[in-house]
């Protein structure tokens, strides 16, 4: 009897163990992940029931000279669950979804989208899918379902200016995730007499490819969700001017690329977008590459148990997320040129004579000798190399 006593202690005893383990790995998790109650707390810039979002999400095209993205666990989707989770009401939300998404649906939807919010509201402005640039550099186009021939697409110029026309909401955020994104930015920049305060996320510079990846959208839902490795300065809020310092470090870190920001007068970088609870390690969030199965992969840590690191890896599901010993873990250190070295560009299959004018995050910032300002962009180094 006493040894069927001790056994039966000896297994509630580690039965108890198991879930104290797992009661204090939940706990980091959520230190680094949730929010506090209520969207924002009482401290919170961001209104959801005055939140307008106009979202155009293309993951399929009619032309096939434009490749389809996987439908599957799409984010765009994703994001406006999470909006509508936060309280931004259904009937503010304006989706128009591969082939919803054509030219004139989308300049129609638009138009009439814009003269709903009200002075004090927020909009929101999203699209992903793919975007290009003329040949000439001088427009920017975001690829419409039916984009064909003389339909050139929704061109970017046209947004702010549309934006700035009809639009009676003082603020208005545009986030796009595309190549040559970043164009964007350039024309809200020379939008005369803006009445509208802007601030711009974009996925990609102006002059640079994106790729298919969703790691930009993510950044924006883990910013609505309030996680806590976006809350940078650990004050327990999560701010657009962290949510694009987050983005940046992102695209360069994991795709290998500069995305392009703008705020302009009147939208404070500094604004509240929810609550979270501080990150209770300074580890969490910290960017990596995690080895599996003899390859290493980046990504970024979100929990801290003891001498474990819990990580999510980029491109894949919080289902892969995992629990990691420090062995497993290495920190990259990028190989860079000097400021102003002349090099080789490679560019379309050929070799073009510049110079490095920037250098950031591992990226470079080049110039084309015989070319304008307008044709700069940043490049990894394996685009560069010594002059011949």
């Amino acid at each position: 009897m006493t040894g069927l006593l001790f056994f039966r202690f000896e297994r509630w005893l580690i039965v108890a163990l198991i879930v104290v383990n797992l009661l204090w790995s939940r706990i980091e998790i959520v230190t680094a992940a949730q929010p506090e109650a209520g969207v924002g707390g009482g401290d919170a810039n961001w209104q959801p029931a005055r939140t307008w979002v106009f979202c155009v999400g293309l993951l399929k095209w009619e032309n096939p000279q434009y490749g389809p993205f996987p439908q599957k666990h799409r984010r765009d989707a994703e994001m406006l669950q999470v909006l509508k989770e936060c309280g931004v009401p259904a009937a503010q939300i304006t989706y128009l979804c591969d082939e919803q998404g054509t030219t004139a649906a989308i300049e129609k939807e638009f138009t009439r989208f814009l003269k709903q919010p009200a002075k004090d509201d927020l909009v929101i402005v999203y699209y992903c899918g793919h975007g290009y640039n003329t040949s000439d550099h001088k427009q920017t186009f975001l690829v419409s379902y039916d984009t064909a021939g003389a339909n050139r697409g929704w061109e970017v110029a046209t947004i702010p200016r549309e934006i700035n026309r009809l639009c009676r909401a003082q603020r208005v955020v545009i986030a796009l995730d595309h190549c040559f994104s970043g164009a964007m930015a350039e024309a809200v920049r020379r939008l005369p007499n803006p009445k509208v305060s802007f601030a711009v996320l974009a996925s990609a510079h102006h002059n640079s490819s994106s790729t298919g990846n969703w790691t930009f959208t993510e950044n924006l839902i883990s910013a609505f969700r309030g996680r806590g490795y976006m809350d940078d300065d650990g004050n327990g809020q999560i701010t657009f001017s962290e949510l694009d310092a987050n983005i940046e470090l992102d695209m360069a870190f994991a795709e290998r690329q500069m995305s392009q920001s703008l705020f302009t007068k009147g939208f404070d970088p500094n604004f509240v977008i929810r609550a979270s609870h501080k990150p209770t390690d300074p580890e969490i969030g910290q960017r990596t590459e995690i080895e599996w199965h003899g390859k290493y992969y980046r990504g970024f840590v979100i929990g801290r148990n003891g001498a474990l690191s819990r990580v999510h890896y980029y491109g894949y599901q919080e289902s892969d997320d995992e629990w990691v010993t420090p062995e497993r873990l290495r920190t990259p250190t990028p190989v860079t040129r000097p400021i102003n070295s002349p090099v080789e560009i490679w560019w379309k299959s050929e070799w073009y004579r510049g110079r490095i004018i920037g250098v950031k995050h591992g990226l470079h910032l080049v110039k084309y000798d015989k070319w304008g300002p307008e044709w700069n962009e940043w490049v990894t180094i394996h685009r560069l190399r010594d002059v011949k």
